[in-house]
């Protein structure tokens, strides 16, 4: 992966929502792309993915019962069939530097994970792509979008004033685990105000 220029950062992630935007209830820019930093070395993704209720194949009841579905993710189909079309998109192993395949791809898939690390060999950029869902939406946008500094004070900041809430899997939790409703930054920052 390289530094790039922001406005090159800025046309890859447009490019990115246009490909991914149909699979998805909501997408946008975080990260450096939407701080507008001079060079990116990530671009950033939040999205809640949009879900489809499919058929088992094979697994109607034995005396014509109803059908069974699975719940499909259709994000996660669209990253697969955008691969598939020429835009290369590689799932690759978080946490290196290197470009290595994601050998957990499709247990991620399966487990539903909220975070994934892609690479456009093209452009040799890295994407992190991370999956909300619309309750979670304000926390992981806030998170996402500030510089890591920002936002490791920002959870200090709501251990702090809460005297030991957290932060957890999306969610913002007072000090006896009950979860805030935040479903936009502005309710991030309300709670923050109001503590």
């Amino acid at each position: 992966a390289r530094v790039i220029p922001y406005g090159e950062a800025r046309a890859i992630a447009e490019v990115l929502l246009e490909l991914l935007e149909p699979a998805c209830d909501r997408i946008e820019i975080a990260g450096p792309v939407r701080r507008e930093t001079p060079t990116v070395s990530d671009v950033e993704i939040v999205a809640v993915p949009r879900y489809e209720g499919r058929a088992i194949p094979g697994q109607q009841g034995l005396f014509a019962g109803p059908e069974q579905t699975e719940s499909v993710n259709l994000l996660w189909q669209r990253i697969g069939e955008v691969g598939e079309e020429g835009t290369r998109i590689l799932p690759i192993k978080p946490g290196t530097l290197e470009i290595i395949p994601d050998p957990n791809w499709t247990a991620k898939r399966i487990a539903g994970s909220r975070y994934l690390r892609l690479y456009l060999p093209r452009p040799m950029v890295k994407v992190d792509l991370f999956l909300a869902s619309p309750e979670t939406w304000g926390p992981i946008m806030t998170i996402r979008t500030g510089s890591a500094v920002f936002s490791k004070l920002l959870v200090w900041h709501w251990t702090t004033l809460s005297a030991g809430g957290h932060f957890r899997e999306g969610r913002i939790e007072d000090r006896d685990g009950k979860v805030l409703e935040s479903p936009e930054e502005r309710d991030v920052f309300r709670i923050l105000k109001t503590a």
